[in-house]
């Protein structure tokens, strides 16, 4: 299958904005400057919009280049074509993922200790992420042709709910037994522990969805 006008249009929306989000979640974290960090470790300077827009070119470009060189690839490895175009998707959905769950903690005024707090707010961020994710990976991970049935959808949102279990009990597990490092907060590091979490449920994702949700696409 040649690589398409829509999957240079969907790989640079999608991150266009993936990379608009992810300055955000930097920008509300208040995340230090590395330059001054390193050259002053006791001074935090809190990145500016101005430094972070970069990403919303940046990204796009990265997105475009994973896809096409998972269609390059495919050659010798078929997969690689849909695992280019769900790892795109799943990027910008752990951007929004991530964003609601930054919103959300900050909102909530989070502090350690309180994981059935936190594991109540991720849930919320994981599901929200969960509508993007269905239409995304229907209509150009997997191609699925023809309007979608309940059944399916149903199937989706079963796949991805144990897919939310995992996440949640690697980020129950990260924020109950292993204390923040490196002078990272309660907050930064429930994030944190969230990118391994994210990390898991990617790979179940794509196989339920791939083996279980859109097999006959």
């Amino acid at each position: 299958m040649p690589y398409t006008k829509k999957d240079l249009q969907l790989s640079l929306l999608s991150g266009f904005i993936a990379g608009l989000l992810f300055a955000g979640i930097l920008i509300l974290r208040e995340t230090c400057s590395p330059l001054v960090n390193d050259l002053a470790p006791d001074i935090c300077v809190p990145l500016t919009f101005t430094q972070l827009w970069p990403l919303a070119f940046i990204v796009p470009v990265l997105f475009l280049l994973g896809t096409w060189l998972g269609h390059v690839f495919s050659k010798h490895l078929p997969v690689l074509a849909t695992f280019s175009k769900y790892a795109a998707v799943g990027l910008l959905n752990t951007a929004i993922d991530f964003g609601v769950l930054a919103v959300l903690i900050y909102l909530t005024d989070y502090q350690k200790g309180e994981t059935y707090k936190l594991v109540f707010l991720n849930s919320a961020a994981f599901l929200v992420a969960v509508v993007n994710s269905y239409y995304w990976n229907r209509l150009w991970s997997f191609q699925v042709r023809g309007s979608g049935s309940s059944g399916e959808f149903a199937q989706y949102v079963g796949v991805t709910l144990i897919g939310l279990l995992l996440n949640n009990t690697v980020i129950a597990i990260g924020t109950k037994n292993f204390e923040p490092f490196n002078g990272l907060t309660a907050q930064d590091w429930a994030l944190t522990v969230k990118g391994f979490g994210t990390i898991v449920s990617l790979i179940w994702n794509f196989v339920g969805y791939k083996f279980i949700v859109f097999r006959k696409s």
